[in-house]
């Protein structure tokens, strides 16, 4: 699941940033979210990943924009916008909001997935707080959840919230830690597809030279036997005077 949480803080760093630069959330709390909604991008539909009602979006991308404009702009997240722009702070206002019927326990499982992503980007507003050893139930979309519904999505509630749409009109691009991660997973890949393609040359040239050395072998035996067939039988005759 690390491979599945660094791919998804890669790919959606760039749309958390635009929100924290709109909002002034972190964007480790956004990408938190965002994780624990969608199993770290792995489950959801209709492009939303934060799991805001039943809303649809064009790109997954979109949903970024309408979490930020319903958490900006509803007076339910009052609290989450005044927490000053700490991840878990943050996390933890979500709790006491009609985000998800969980409430607190939902916010505590939001901290967690919110620390997954600032242990990654090195914490990005400056939290470096280690919750991620707690017992608390929380969503990765591969069956570690809890058996506890407390900690489940809020897309599994039929809940109407209706964040307003729009669309960023200047995107962040050329981030250096999107660029980083991207890096390092595409170094790790290309290593990997190195390895595996010096093992299969390796496999195979090894194949080749058993080959050739039974065909050898066995030329070589078709020799001796062809030799003998050919060549005169000797007799032992008794010497003369004997």
């Amino acid at each position: 699941m690390s491979g599945a949480v660094s791919a998804f803080v890669s790919r959606y760093l760039p749309d958390a940033q635009a929100v924290s630069a709109q909002t002034g959330l972190s964007p480790d709390f956004v990408l938190g979210v965002a994780g624990q909604e969608s199993g770290w991008g792995q489950h959801y539909v209709g492009n939303n990943l934060f799991g805001i009602g039943n809303e649809t979006y064009a790109t997954p991308d979109d949903s970024f924009t309408a979490f930020g404009n319903l958490i900006s702009s509803s007076p339910n997240y009052t609290a989450v916008m005044n927490a000053g722009g700490d991840p878990q702070a943050e996390a933890a206002a979500l709790g006491t909001t009609p985000y998800n019927p969980a409430g607190a326990t939902y916010g505590a499982a939001v901290g967690n997935t919110t620390q997954m992503v600032s242990n990654l980007t090195g914490g990005l507003s400056g939290n470096t707080t280690d919750l991620t050893g707690g017992d608390v139930p929380f969503d990765l979309g591969d069956g570690s959840s809890s058996s506890s519904s407390s900690g489940l999505p809020s897309w599994l509630y039929q809940n109407n919230f209706q964040g307003p749409g729009g669309t960023l009109t200047t995107p962040i691009t050329g981030n250096p830690l999107t660029e980083a991660l991207n890096s390092a997973m595409g170094a790790s890949s290309s290593s990997s597809s190195s390895l595996n393609w010096l093992e299969e040359v390796s496999i195979r040239a090894l194949m080749v030279i058993i080959g050739l050395a039974l065909i050898m072998g066995g030329f070589y035996l078709m020799g001796v036997r062809q030799i003998r067939a050919d060549s005169p039988r000797l007799s032992l005759k008794a010497l003369p005077g004997r």
